[in-house]
């Protein structure tokens, strides 16, 4: 899973390779999940974001990332949940 690298210039490659952004772990998690409960970085967050992250997929509590991170404080987060990808065809 691309989540599992310690090394985000590497998961940024392969994410441009064409890895899923939305890949979900044995935890139920996707990357964008691990990375609020871990409270990585704001800009790894907005990588995943970049290559199309949907924020509507449900985590093991049943919470989509979208909707932790408007729960934020931080503006920033709240501005990046509305850049999420939902999924959705218009």
């Amino acid at each position: 899973m691309v989540r599992n690298w310690p090394d985000f210039a590497a998961a940024e490659e392969l994410l441009k390779l064409g890895a899923d952004p939305d890949a979900i772990d044995a935890k139920g998690m996707t990357a964008l999940h691990a990375m609020l409960k871990k409270g990585s970085d704001k800009q790894h967050s907005g990588m995943f974001i970049g290559h199309g992250a949907r924020g509507d997929l449900p985590g093991p509590d049943g919470l989509a990332a979208a909707e932790i991170m408007r729960r934020k404080r931080d503006p920033e987060f709240r501005h990046m949940a509305e850049q999420l990808n939902t999924g959705s065809r218009i």
